[in-house]
């Protein structure tokens, strides 16, 4: 752990030496209890499930249930592998997690759902328009999973900038039925184990509204109040993340969004990445 973190951790986490070592076994002891549960049982990957539930253990342990069950619920959308090819050949700036941190240590990622019209044309050759949202799906769960391979995302979390510049009800509809939307809060909610710090949407349309109304229902309140509106207003959104780590796009000092920078980041710990592949 860096140097400087225990003390926040404590007071955030609850994270101690202690509080870490009964934690761990207490986990343990649950996954013996559960001879159906298989899963990797190393300090490093259960300690994501007790930050991500500040140590308490029975909410710890019920978010990995709920992460083994998405997996095995829906093997081919947690496949990571056909995920990471798709950021090679199709990465035209959709998402990404920005190199720089929050002030407070939190990891940046940007979804632009507007820029998936640009895939659904791979997709159209195959004759299924369904296909862009399984690869949207699953590369936001590599993205987000990725993120999760730094010890200080695990400790100070993640927050979200969801760009909908380009998006339209016609060329995006495939993204908003209730499955998908139902699907996606729950990846947020009761699958990762992240901590979500915020939601910034930006570059809005008018028909926002009716388009958050689709979330709202499934969404916890805890949820719903880090959801932030900016609009074009990016002197907001300079109020929670710090324009010296945001891109030109945002109002930022760090140039363009990088593409290229992302995917050499990301495909450096490709080995790492595909240790969180579900079974076949």
């Amino acid at each position: 752990m860096k140097e400087g973190w225990k003390e926040r951790c404590f007071k955030e986490l609850g994270e101690t030496e202690e509080s870490r070592s009964k934690g761990l076994a207490t986990l343990r002891r649950y996954i013996s209890e559960h001879p159906e549960i298989h899963t990797d049982q190393t300090d490093e990957f259960l300690l994501r499930f007790l930050r991500a539930r500040k140590f308490d253990e029975d909410r710890a342990f019920k978010l990995l249930k709920g992460y083994l069950s998405a997996k095995k619920r829906d093997p081919e959308l947690f496949r990571l592998s056909p995920a990471l090819e798709d950021v090679v050949h199709l990465g035209h700036g959709w998402q990404c997690v920005l190199s720089g941190r929050t002030k407070k240590g939190q990891a940046i990622f940007v979804s632009r759902p507007g820029k998936y019209n640009i895939i659904s044309e791979k997709s159209k050759r195959g004759g299924k328009q369904a296909m862009v949202v399984e690869e949207s799906f699953r590369t936001n769960v590599l993205a987000l999973e990725w993120s999760l391979l730094e010890e200080m995302t695990q400790l100070a979390g993640l927050v979200c900038i969801i760009d909908m510049e380009g998006f339209s009800l016609i060329k995006h509809s495939a993204f908003l039925n209730p499955y998908h939307t139902m699907r996606t809060t729950s990846v947020v909610q009761d699958t990762l184990p992240l901590r979500f710090g915020g939601f910034h949407v930006v570059n809005q349309p008018r028909y926002m509204d009716a388009i958050y109304a689709l979330f709202k229902p499934f969404l916890k309140e805890k949820i719903r109040e880090r959801i932030y509106f900016h609009g074009r207003c990016y002197e907001q959104l300079h109020e929670f993340i710090s324009p010296e780590v945001l891109p030109k796009e945002y109002g930022g000092t760090r140039g363009t969004i990088d593409d290229d920078d992302w995917k050499e980041r990301l495909l450096a710990d490709r080995e790492r990445i595909l240790a969180f592949e579900p079974p076949e």
